[in-house]
């Protein structure tokens, strides 16, 4: 049985043959591929899909590929927030706003020129970076950094335009065959207000927005949830068994009153839609979940991808198991366990344990939370492929 079968036949609840295997390790590949220092046998691998065809276990394909964008132009809007990538089934078109593209070294800078003001972004790929397999270039300056921002961004978006676009989709899915699920990306923020607090403002200045400027962050979630109610219908129709719809989240972060407040609904109401398409939503959940599982479920969520276990956080297997009852979980490897640090004895019995636990089950994909570190030990991925029967 293929792998895409194996892990849908698990998502809609049906104990698979085989336990799903899909181990995420793009970094990983990116590193050793950028300083040339992949093992012989994978160094005529072009992606990280190549690999996995070649050890036999599932491709990844959640998270977009950053790195290799079809035409550089489509990473331009990175500082805002927009990607037009194969697995992003829309096309955005920014109407009423010039847009201005400089480079210098290893840095781009945008500004969008719009009837209410400009705004700035700045964004770069370092040699460091790309040394240590970063999947998508840093924001050195966000959009927001005064009061004189908002008005731009909200004209920004209120009047973006946007087109369906699932010829990058499909593509993909015909090139991976029975080798991946391809999840399609609707959204990396899971609503207005995450979608600013990710992609348009440093962290610390968020919080701060949020006591001293409450107004001001509402109006342009409202208009970003403008762009949300455009993209969000088509989305939902995209060509792709499975839909991802927020990502990132986080108990200190995106804590539960936040989620509750901010983000459940927008992903409730996005699930509705794919619900309605006979579509399975994901969402990255690669943080501390323990607070936040059953609102997940609550937002109608079918799939958690990323989760990880203790030691990376406080919820051993077994509780995450209990806690995600009628979702699918898609992790159980935390990473640091395929570090040379982790001794390989411990390595061996967290990882006896946790197949153990998983058992013969449905509604699990076993995978790396979050993935890969370049300095791992990538055999351990094949001694965990060879463990499972």
């Amino acid at each position: 049985m293929s792998f895409k079968k194996t892990a849908l036949d698990s998502i809609k609840g049906i104990v698979p043959d085989k336990l799903p295997y899909a181990p995420r390790f793009d970094i990983w590949f990116n590193a050793h591929s950028y300083r040339g220092t992949l093992p012989e046998m994978y160094r005529d691998c072009k992606t990280p899909l190549d690999i996995a065809r070649k050890i036999g276990v599932g491709g990844h394909c959640v998270i977009p590929d950053y790195n290799r964008p079809e035409k550089p132009e489509d990473m331009f809007e990175r500082g805002i927030g927009i990607y037009h990538l194969p697995q992003v089934p829309y096309r955005v078109k920014l109407n009423r706003v010039e847009r201005t593209v400089t480079h210098s070294g290893y840095s781009t800078t945008v500004t969008y020129k719009t009837p209410k003001g400009s705004v700035r972004v700045s964004f770069e790929e370092t040699e460091d970076m790309r040394n240590s397999g970063a999947t998508i270039s840093w924001i050195t300056e966000h959009a927001i950094k005064s009061e004189e921002d908002y008005n731009p961004l909200i004209f920004l978006f209120e009047n973006i335009e946007v087109e369906k676009s699932y010829e990058g989709i499909t593509a993909l899915i015909g090139q991976t065959g029975e080798d991946a699920l391809v999840v399609a990306n609707a959204s990396m923020p899971g609503s207005p207000m995450q979608y600013i607090m990710r992609d348009l403002i440093d962290m610390k200045s968020f919080f701060m927005e949020m006591m001293d400027k409450p107004k001001k962050l509402k109006a342009l979630a409202e208009a970003i949830g403008v762009y949300f109610e455009r993209f969000m219908p088509i989305a939902a129709s995209a060509h792709s068994e499975v839909l991802m719809f927020g990502a990132n989240t986080d108990e200190t972060i995106t804590y539960p009153p936040f989620y509750e407040e901010h983000i459940l609904p927008w992903v409730a109401r996005f699930a509705d839609f794919a619900h309605e398409n006979g579509k399975y939503v994901l969402i990255h959940a690669d943080g501390e979940n323990r607070a936040l599982f059953d609102l997940y479920r609550q937002s109608g969520i079918d799939i958690l991808e990323a989760v990880a276990t203790a030691p990376m956080t406080k919820s051993d297997i077994h509780e995450v198991l209990e806690k995600t009852e009628g979702m699918t979980v898609f992790g159980g490897i935390p990473s640091v366990i395929l570090m040379p640090e982790y001794k390989k004895y411990h390595f061996e019995r967290f990882m006896e344990n946790t197949l153990e636990a998983i058992g013969r089950r449905s509604r699990f994909i076993l995978g790396v939370s979050d993935t890969t570190p370049p300095g791992a030990d990538f055999d351990r991925l094949l001694w965990i492929r060879d463990k499972i029967v």
